[in-house]
């Protein structure tokens, strides 16, 4: 077997391994993200095939702009070497030629469920200590990674790929897949609700509400669920929810303050931004709760205006037009021909994942973690490969 064959077979092992190392561990998504660009730069034929299409798709093109404004806000950046340095996230990138690629669409069913189950057992590992630890916002799930907001994000996007491969597993009915996606779909959304981070569950809504929109049955289910939710769940979930229609809620006064003042700080430098990485000092200004307390935060809490903030107005502008063309790939998608139920799942699922995405970023900078980014570049590399009719 020559080199060509084994990159070949080894391209869709590695991109199946990121995304099965995706919700629970960055150092397994990166060591496997690196073998399978190593592996695409060995084979001729997958090189050809993405350069083929980094040269003629017009998603690269917002892709490239936010590369372009990504470089100079670090060079402008008023602390320059921590910013460059956060130019590590544009390696994330190779997983959209990657998850393109007709090798890569040839294993999808192997590749989503491995993302899928991988998240299932975060859920349960997280469940069972959530429980364990008396339930609650103070004992909100964090998952193994440790950080409510990351698992809540990827919880988020992998739940409603869930919704969207069960429901599409009904047409063509196979229990053991039904049972895995149900049971799935399940730890993943009750797992999503013990995180307790309400902007995940907003995103997850918005999302849920374009996945279902022309199910009116599964629509009102969704309504008298949170209903019931809201008027019987537990104290903390409760006061969460009620918090997301209440500013003067005690939970948003701070982030009230950080978004005005991050007003000001666009202000500041407007056409380059602060920086990737904003100084502590320009986060603190005159921040003080009525309770005399204030958090030093590294972000905006809004995606939206962080970017506004570190890269400047000129980058909010592309991030917007890159958000559009994302949700334009995945409502154009199956115009290139879909091929099994997987890939029918997967493509409803897109764009719901990202509404959910632009919606959550709203409250939080989901699109400065690493993990959130991995996972939405490995899933608009999968539909990009649907979308060009990779592998005719």
């Amino acid at each position: 077997m020559g080199l060509a064959s084994v990159t070949r077979v080894a391209i869709p092992i590695f991109v199946g391994l990121f995304g099965f190392f995706t919700p629970f561990t960055i150092a397994g998504a990166q060591i496997s993200l690196a073998l399978a660009t190593l592996a695409l730069v060995l084979d001729p034929s997958s090189r050809a095939s993405a350069g083929a299409l980094l040269r003629s798709h017009r998603l690269m093109r917002p892709l490239l702009a936010w590369c372009i404004v990504s470089v100079l806000a670090a060079v402008f950046a008023i602390d320059t070497w921590p910013s460059i340095e956060k130019l590590k996230k544009l390696a994330l990138l190779p997983l959209i030629p990657l998850g393109a690629l007709p090798i890569v669409r040839a294993r999808l069913r192997p590749i989503l469920s491995a993302l899928i189950a991988s998240s299932a057992l975060v859920s349960l590992y997280g469940l069972v200590t959530f429980v364990a630890a008396g339930g609650g916002l103070d004992a909100r799930l964090s998952g193994i990674h440790g950080f409510y907001m990351t698992v809540a994000g990827i919880l988020m996007v992998v739940g409603l790929l869930c919704l969207a491969e069960l429901s599409c597993a009904f047409k063509d009915p196979h229990p053991r897949r039904i049972v895995f996606l149900a049971i799935s779909s399940g730890l993943v959304l009750v797992a999503l609700l013990a995180t307790y981070t309400r902007g995940s569950w907003i995103g997850f809504g918005a999302g849920a509400l374009w996945l279902f929109r022309r199910r009116w049955a599964v629509l009102v289910g969704i309504l008298i669920a949170a209903s019931l939710f809201f008027a019987l769940g537990p104290p903390d979930a409760r006061d969460r929810l009620y918090s997301v229609v209440n500013p003067n809620h005690p939970r948003n006064v701070e982030r009230v303050l950080i978004w005005e003042h991050g007003m000001q700080l666009v202000k500041e430098r407007p056409l380059t931004g602060l920086g990737l990485v904003i100084p502590a000092d320009r986060m603190q200004g005159d921040l003080v709760t009525k309770d005399g307390t204030f958090h030093v935060h590294s972000h905006m809490h809004d995606a939206y205006l962080q970017v506004a903030v570190s890269m400047g107005l000129p980058a909010l502008l592309v991030f917007l037009w890159l958000i559009y063309e994302l949700f334009r790939l995945g409502r154009e998608a199956p115009r290139g021909g879909i091929r099994n139920l997987w890939e029918e799942g997967l493509v409803a699922a897109y764009p719901a994942a990202v509404i959910a995405l632009a919606a959550n970023g709203l409250f939080e900078w989901n699109f400065g973690d690493s993990e959130i980014l991995g996972l939405l570049w490995l899933l608009t590399g999968c539909v990009l490969g649907i979308a060009t009719r990779s592998g005719d």
